[in-house]
């Protein structure tokens, strides 16, 4: 029975020795691929372009650090990710699964794709990689630079500007939308500390902050530009001024925005709790939207008697757009932002407390790195051997 078992883990092992992938990076046109030694800590990295063909050389996958970083270690936020062993070029590394893709043409027709469960939607790869990102930005600067031209066009021109900028923050909630149900806190990706480090986190929040600054300062623009074309009477010789107070007030939209939103939540609640019936819970909902709708409507008459028909209406659908936009924007930049800075406030806290009690703070500091090693259903294990002989006994 032990010679048995000892063929068939030496036959899957073959099989995952046979078992060809080819490089597919989520995020650009190499992946990154970790060398490792006496299985323990990653040491150091290189890039591997995409379609290059590796070799799977163990179906156990693997878990362990990126980045040897004192602060993430010391906050105890690091984070270990699951690996793929695999052969290239004569050298053994360990790579993303998901960033491998199973070569149908290079492996035979019994071949088994040991990275299966590894496999990212389409959406899941899209937000995985900076298009969307990319896209959110181009669409909050574009919103910008048409309320600005606006400003400056008269006559219908300045109209069809202004009509874009609500389409185009639209999109860019749409696209924030989409990522938070698809991958939640994945679309962070490009922030994880644990794998790129601290810096490299640190300098891409940057970027991040400034379509955050777009995105609610959206309002502000788009609010003093139309001031500018349609409410001041001697609108011709003025020019923005985003110092300027406001005479047109959204208040009583994002107010209404706010305790509508706040009121129906509690309306479902208290129908859930008391009558099970999914009909009646849609009809309280259908019924706070529609009393939302008519406060809304409200307002817009009182936005069209100062703007005129036509603007007023424009200016009211970008104010539900935008308020609505607005939250979602705050969950998101905000849960960014913590995802990089909460290692440093913890860390630095800790840090404090300790200097505080005269201890020493590095001291404290555990060891970094180390491998765990997942057996065929995702267990960890602390040692290669462990996994085997869970899959040879399951």
């Amino acid at each position: 029975m032990k010679k048995l078992v000892f063929f068939l883990s030496f036959f899957c092992f073959l099989s995952a020795q046979a078992t060809i992938y080819e490089t597919n990076s989520l995020s650009s046109n190499s992946v990154t691929a970790y060398e490792f030694e006496d299985e323990d800590v990653i040491v150091d990295d290189i890039s591997i372009p995409n379609g290059e063909l590796v070799e799977m050389t163990d179906s156990i996958i693997v878990r362990t650090d990126v980045k040897d970083n004192v602060l993430i270690s010391f906050a105890g936020t690091s984070e270990f990710f699951d690996f793929a062993r695999v052969k290239y070029k004569d050298k053994e590394y360990l790579i993303n699964p998901t960033e491998l893709t199973f070569s149908e043409a290079n492996n035979p027709e019994n071949a088994i794709d040991y990275l299966r469960d590894f496999k990212l939607s389409f959406i899941e790869r899209l937000y995985n990689g900076y298009i969307p990102f990319t896209l959110i930005f181009i669409l909050l600067l574009a919103s910008v630079i048409c309320t600005w031209l606006a400003n400056k066009m008269r006559f219908f021109v300045g109209d069809i500007l202004l009509l874009v900028v609500p389409i185009l923050t639209a999109l860019v909630i749409i696209i924030e939308v989409v990522g938070i149900f698809a991958v939640g806190e994945n679309m962070f990706w490009f922030l994880n500390n644990s794998r790129y480090g601290i810096w490299v986190s640190l300098f891409r929040l940057f970027p991040f902050l400034f379509c955050a600054y777009l995105q609610f300062r959206g309002m502000k623009f788009f609010l003093l530009t139309i001031e500018n074309r349609y409410y001041w009477k001697d609108h011709s010789s003025k020019d923005v001024d985003m110092d300027s107070s406001c005479e047109i007030s959204i208040k009583p939209l994002i107010w209404t925005f706010i305790i509508g939103f706040i009121c129906t939540v509690i309306a479902i609640i208290v129908t859930a709790s008391v009558c099970n019936s999914d009909f009646v819970i849609l009809l309280v909902l259908l019924l706070c939207l529609a009393a939302m709708g008519w406060v809304f409507y409200r307002v817009s008459l009182s936005y069209q008697e100062q703007l005129g028909k036509f603007i007023g209406i424009l200016f009211t659908i970008y104010a539900i757009i935008w308020s609505f936009g607005a939250i979602i924007a705050a969950i998101i930049y905000i849960w960014g932002i913590f995802k990089v800075i909460i290692p440093l406030i913890i860390a630095g806290a800790i840090i404090g407390v300790l200097f505080a009690v005269g201890s020493a703070p590095m001291a404290a500091v555990g060891g970094v790195g180390g491998l765990l090693f997942r057996d065929k259903h995702g267990g960890e294990h602390v040692t290669r051997a462990d996994a085997e002989r869970y899959n040879e006994t399951h």
